[in-house]
């Protein structure tokens, strides 16, 4: 469950990355 908690949020926070890039 962690492992996939940690994987979620690295994969959440790339989104944020890319949404904010886009969005710059």
């Amino acid at each position: 469950m962690a492992r996939v908690t940690v994987e979620d949020c690295l994969e959440n926070v790339e989104n944020r990355f890319k949404l904010v890039m886009i969005s710059t």
